[in-house]
């Protein structure tokens, strides 16, 4: 009868170790795919950045070629202060952009199981005090 017991209780601790240890795989699983998701649509929304930025660019450029036309001096001067202001604003966002060029880059990592394998190795039944 109390080897039964045992064997019920091993059971039911190891069962709470494996819910434990499988709850902690789906988190860690979880952050992964979390996290490549993240790195993989900041690398989108860089690339449509980049690509607004070239339509800009070419707009800027068709502005300029307006530009060299114009013969009113104060309505050239409009035009190119204007001109200047949104490239500025432009060539700034470009270069806050600029810092997810890269496609996202994924780090090898590895998990340190040392400690918790040396605990599991140390689980022992322990006699239980009964009197009352």
């Amino acid at each position: 009868m109390v080897l039964n017991n045992d064997a019920e209780i091993i059971a039911l601790e190891f069962g709470e170790i494996f819910k434990t240890l499988e709850m902690k795989k789906r988190q860690l699983l979880e952050d992964v795919e979390n996290q490549r998701s993240k790195k993989e649509k900041e690398f989108q929304i860089w690339k449509k950045m980049k690509e607004t930025h070239k339509k800009t660019v070419e707009n800027f450029l068709k502005d300029c070629e307006k530009l060299v036309h114009e013969c009113d001096p104060q309505r050239f001067l409009e035009v190119a202060c204007g001109l200047n202001t949104r490239m500025k604003t432009q060539l700034d966002l470009m270069n806050i952009a600029s810092s997810y060029e890269k496609a996202p880059e994924y780090t090898q990592k590895k998990m340190d199981i040392k400690p918790v394998v040396n605990e599991i190795l140390a689980l022992k039944l322990m006699p239980v005090d009964v009197r009352i």
